[in-house]
């Protein structure tokens, strides 16, 4: 499948460099998992809650969970798991000046982002991500777009 880069690869570049944790929120299908795993598939491990026995694992041991998935992680959908946001505070407490540790994507629900502000508030650069804008469209999808219309 061919990647479209997004406008805010390089608002998420830079946050990375000002915080310990960014946040990407945005509705399902909007392109947040493809971006981060084209952006920085080599540089970051990617974990989906998606996954029950991702789940599980956290669930059974948080602790042995985070000493596994400790730096440069993305945690995909992460409003699967909120007491997650309680050890990634913990996390990057014990490492402050780690800017870029943690990437989480999530839906865009208002109690997701409460939940994100509170927890990891001073923590956290949050970004938002919706389906493409008409200026990420490749000219060539355009006029099919324009033929089909």
């Amino acid at each position: 499948m061919k990647y479209f880069p997004r406008i805010l690869e390089s608002t998420v570049k830079k946050y990375l460099t000002l915080f310990p944790v960014v946040g990407i929120t945005g509705p399902r299908q909007s392109g947040k998992s493809t971006m981060l795993k084209h952006v920085f598939g080599s540089e970051y491990k990617y974990i989906s809650f998606d996954d029950p026995l991702t789940i599980q694992f956290f669930e059974d041991d948080p602790k042995g969970f985070l000493e596994k998935y400790t730096n440069r992680v993305i945690f995909d959908e992460i409003q699967k798991v909120p007491d997650l946001f309680n050890y990634l505070k913990i996390a990057v407490d014990s490492d402050r000046q780690n800017y870029g540790k943690f990437i989480v994507t999530g839906s865009s629900q208002f109690a997701f982002i409460r939940e994100i502000t509170e927890t990891l508030a001073g923590r956290i650069g949050l970004l938002s991500l919706l389906p493409f804008q008409c200026n990420e469209i490749p000219e060539r999808l355009k006029d099919l777009q324009i033929l089909k219309g």
